[in-house]
């Protein structure tokens, strides 16, 4: 059976601003991955230990399936009254998406910084998504060349 992956994002307001993010919304903890690796990361079987366990990360946290999008978007029309932008993802995976992923994997400073923030799904058991989604958002200043 073929599988689509999709990226999801939303555009929020941002409590305590009033000003609208957008959001990237992405699977926490998903505990079974959705199809074999091998069908959605290039190159899978000869891959190192530490790329294998980049890339599955990057499969299992950054996509929904069309099911998950559909949860989520009948949660998010609910509770926000907005709609989710899904983006379908080409399968197998970019290797250059996997990379760029793996570099950003460093730990993040938590608290002091209010460009950034997280939206987290994941705690509320009354949200009927089939998994825990947070959302991720940057209102940093862009730097343009």
């Amino acid at each position: 059976m073929k599988i689509k992956l999709y990226r999801a994002r939303t555009e929020l307001y941002r409590l305590g601003t009033g000003e609208m993010v957008s959001v990237a919304w992405n699977v926490e903890r998903r505990t079974e991955p959705v199809r074999p690796y091998a069908e959605l990361i290039p190159d899978y079987p000869n891959l190192e230990l530490i790329q294998r366990m980049r890339s599955e990360a990057y499969v299992d946290e950054e996509f929904f399936t069309e099911a998950e999008v559909a949860e989520l978007r009948t949660y998010l029309k609910a509770t926000h009254g907005t709609d989710i932008e899904a983006e379908e993802e080409p399968l197998p995976v970019a290797d250059a998406h996997i990379i760029a992923y793996s570099r950003g994997m460093q730990p993040q400073p938590i608290g002091g910084d209010a460009t950034k923030g997280m939206v987290s799904l994941a705690e509320d058991p009354d949200c009927g998504l089939s998994v825990p989604v947070v959302g991720y958002y940057d209102v940093s200043p862009r730097v343009t060349h």
